[in-house]
């Protein structure tokens, strides 16, 4: 069970990392900038709160993403890094969410964003209602 989450996640990074990093295809939907960062924090949310650490190639997919996203100035991509390094946990993307008056409406997006891209585990749909749930 640990190797299929483990090759999941791969799986997942790749798809996230290769196509942002080679197309900018994948980074390039029709919200604003403000969506894209929260869907970045989700996800790195979501990678953490899987197994609790980010591990070297999931960081170094992560960056590649930020910085193929050309939306993003560079005080974005650093932000997006430190979460990382931080290793978010719910209360970081709520602090997050209300710390940049982020409306639910972009959270909305974020999440919907997140979910028709990708085929999600029961364990990171649990993740992502407890975001939803929050009261913005």
């Amino acid at each position: 069970m640990r190797y299929t989450t483990f090759k999941r996640k791969q799986k997942l990074l790749a798809y996230f990392g290769d196509t942002a990093y080679k197309a900018n295809n994948f980074w390039n939907f029709e919200v604003n900038t403000k969506t894209k960062k929260l869907s970045l924090i989700i996800l790195i949310y979501l990678y953490v709160n899987d197994d609790g650490k980010i591990s070297f190639s999931e960081k170094r997919s992560f960056k590649k993403m930020i910085h193929s996203i050309t939306e993003l100035s560079k005080i974005d991509k650093k932000e997006i890094i430190s979460s990382y390094k931080s290793l978010p946990d719910r209360y970081y993307v709520e602090r997050y969410i209300t710390d940049k008056c982020l409306s639910s409406s972009v959270v909305t997006s974020a999440i919907k964003f997140l979910k028709d891209q990708i085929e999600f585990e029961e364990k990171y749909l649990l993740l992502l209602s407890v975001i939803e749930a929050y009261n913005y």
